[in-house]
């Protein structure tokens, strides 16, 4: 297996989260190559979910296989694997779903590919909206 961890600094990072790539035929390496490069949410208020969607391609002789081997709370990779023959492109999404107020920073390392960068924050939201309803006096019947 060719692998690569999604991987970040700070409390509530993606420390520890895998993006692995596995030969499925052939000796040589993986060469899966990740378009764009930075992926950047913004701010996302906790509760709310924001996509982003991002190409890969195997540049390799050999059949691959990219998938999330495992990802932190609030973020997850659509569809969870792709299987790519030698040539094949497909897009990818990244959906983050923060649960808490967390700080969103790393890379993915697709195999030999260059960084694929995560930016974004998980927010408290600005405004919590309740429903009012005002029914004035109301006296029995």
């Amino acid at each position: 297996m060719v692998g690569g961890t999604l991987h970040g600094g700070g409390a509530g990072s993606l420390r520890g989260c895998r993006v692995s790539v596995e030969r499925l035929w052939g000796a040589d390496d993986a060469g899966i190559v990740a378009s764009p490069e930075v992926i950047e949410f913004g701010k996302v208020a906790v509760g709310d979910t924001v996509t982003r969607e991002f190409a890969v391609r195997n540049e390799s002789r050999s059949r691959a296989r990219v998938y999330a081997a495992s990802h932190p709370d609030g973020l997850e990779l659509v569809p969870p694997f792709v299987e790519l023959e030698r040539g094949d492109r497909a897009r990818l999404q990244l959906v983050f779903s923060p649960t808490r107020p967390m700080d969103l920073s790393g890379s993915i390392l697709l195999g030999d590919a260059p960084p694929l960068h995560v930016e974004g924050l998980g927010v408290d939201p600005a405004i919590e909206v309740t429903e009012r309803v005002d029914f004035g006096v109301v006296g029995p019947r």
